[in-house]
């Protein structure tokens, strides 16, 4: 809890550049299925809900299908769960910061799954957004991202901050062990296996 500012994400360790933080958690949607939720819903999980790209490689092609990922409420709460969603309540960086964190999608394949996988899903691909840290980050500091160019600043009344790129090296999307299912939707080729409101359920 920062003091003014609601809920945010810290450092309880000091954190290296290229240093995996975690998964960004949630239900996935594909980005038709999510555009008819009743607008009500699509409002209240539009405050944490990201977009994400899928870019398959699989036999040579690139094609996919956007995605939107937002963790559910909390039953009863005016926010999803933070110790079930940590990364997503990292804050962005307004303009007299710079983000020292930044999102990366990855697609992992059931190896990298703690899990088991149903048998039909053992030879496909899973999507996942994983959080690196940019630079070197000091114990006990707010870990600050960039929401990217569409986030609605002007009806929160802020600039937002310099965005960042991760370093050349990072950890694996494997560094912090096997991957929960709760923290990925499964893909395939062309991303047609990504259920209506693709709860691969985190």
């Amino acid at each position: 809890w920062s003091r003014g500012g609601g809920l945010g994400l810290f450092s309880s360790e000091p954190i290296s550049a290229g240093d995996l933080l975690g998964f960004y958690t949630g239900d996935w949607y594909r980005e038709e299925f999510y555009a008819e939720l009743p607008a009500a819903q699509r409002q209240r999980l539009d405050e944490y809900a990201v977009t994400v790209d899928p870019e398959l490689h699989r036999r040579g092609s690139r094609e996919g299908t956007r995605m939107v990922l937002s963790p559910p409420f909390r039953a009863g709460a005016g926010r999803p769960d933070p110790s079930l969603h940590p990364i997503a309540f990292a804050n962005e960086a307004n303009k007299t910061f710079s983000a020292n964190a930044t999102y990366t999608q990855v697609q992992l394949t059931a190896d990298d799954i703690r899990e088991a996988v149903h048998g039909d899903q053992a030879d496909g691909e899973w999507l996942g957004l994983v959080l690196h840290a940019c630079r070197d980050i000091g114990k006990h500091r707010e870990i600050l991202v960039h929401y990217g160019p569409h986030f609605p600043r002007s009806r929160h009344g802020y600039e937002a901050g310099t965005p960042c790129d991760p370093p050349a090296s990072t950890q694996p999307a494997t560094a912090l062990g096997p991957v929960p299912l709760r923290a990925l939707a499964f893909i395939d080729g062309s991303a047609s296996d990504v259920g209506e409101d693709s709860d691969e359920s985190y």
